[in-house]
């Protein structure tokens, strides 16, 4: 109620809003695991992520410090830290025979790796048929 109030809604608006039965309705029509995705690439049978970079173990990230403490570096926000561990990862599921696919990969993913950002970039290849529409 408060989140609702604060953009600009009345106390009976956002109440209303919260009660409403088609609300409430769209809201659980969700399957619980809809939208949750595994994508730890474990050894028994992943190997499904082609990973673009390797921030532990690249040269390019060779300068940057390793230690965990890093993490504790007050910075400015938005920014990341420098740090040569794996722990932000991006992992886009891409159908690479269509143009969209490979437009990403040749420049949202290229240029991450390219300006150094400390995330690793990895790909799941998606395979569709004439048919399907994978973009």
């Amino acid at each position: 109620m408060a989140s609702l109030m604060s953009q600009g809604l009345t106390a009976p608006q956002a109440l209303e809003l919260v009660s409403d039965q088609v609300t409430g309705t769209a809201m659980t029509e969700r399957e619980a695991v809809e939208g949750l995705v595994d994508a730890s690439d474990r050894p028994e049978g992943g190997d499904v992520i082609s990973w673009l970079n390797d921030i532990e173990n690249d040269a390019v990230y060779a300068r940057w410090p390793a230690a965990i403490n890093g993490y504790m570096r007050p910075l400015y926000p938005g920014q990341l830290h420098l740090i040569r561990r794996n722990t932000w990862n991006v992992i886009m599921a891409l159908d690479l025979a269509t143009p969209r696919g490979i437009e990403a990969v040749a420049s949202q993913a290229a240029a991450m790796i390219m300006r150094k950002v400390p995330v690793r970039i990895g790909i799941v290849p998606l395979f569709g048929d004439k048919d399907s529409d994978c973009e």
